[in-house]
């Protein structure tokens, strides 16, 4: 699994006008939070090639509120961590958060919307 770290909130405009040429994960993330920890563990222990060759920009939600809350608005949902989403020509295509993210879930957002 390939993590990059989403400092800045310019970065957003940049991954979405991205997204018409690839997916484009976020995974919102505290480490505070054990379904957090749990979560991303699950997503990193994943065996599935397709996963594993994604990169997902991580925020940290304690670090970097204003960016979360920044994403959360630009796609319209309520601030949530964990919580991740899938965006793909400029469209959030999935979005899941707390125990409802998944390996499985992940994978078919990356295969039926390729």
């Amino acid at each position: 699994m390939i993590w990059n770290d989403f400092k800045e909130e310019a970065q957003l405009n940049e991954l979405i006008d991205r997204s018409s040429d690839e997916f484009i994960c976020i995974f919102k993330h505290s480490a505070r939070c054990n379904i957090s920890t749990m979560v991303k563990s699950r997503l990193e222990s994943s065996s599935d090639e397709k996963i594993q060759s994604q990169p997902i920009f991580l925020i940290n939600v304690l670090k970097n509120r204003a960016i979360s809350d920044q994403v959360a608005s630009t796609f319209n949902l309520v601030h949530e961590s964990p919580q991740l989403l899938v965006v793909k020509n400029r469209e959030l295509i999935h979005h899941s958060a707390h125990t409802g993210i998944t390996v499985e879930g992940l994978k078919q957002a990356l295969t039926n919307n390729s």
